[in-house]
């Protein structure tokens, strides 16, 4: 789900009945996805993930 970082305090309880699964969060290079993980695991998400780098990194080193 494409979800800005502005919107995601507002949006979390979308995923309530995700608490205990793996959730992937990314963006453009891994800094707005770290503040969703931060979001996410505050309000008591045990398994957010964040890709590091972003898909720019995830191009670099894997391509398109």
């Amino acid at each position: 789900r494409l979800i800005p970082l502005g919107t995601v305090v507002d949006r979390i309880p979308e995923f309530d009945d995700n608490k205990n699964e793996e959730i992937i969060i990314h963006c453009r290079s891994g800094k707005r996805s770290g503040m969703a993980q931060m979001l996410f695991q505050q309000a008591g998400f045990t398994k957010v993930r964040n890709v590091e780098g972003g898909i720019l990194d995830w191009i670099e080193k894997f391509g398109r």
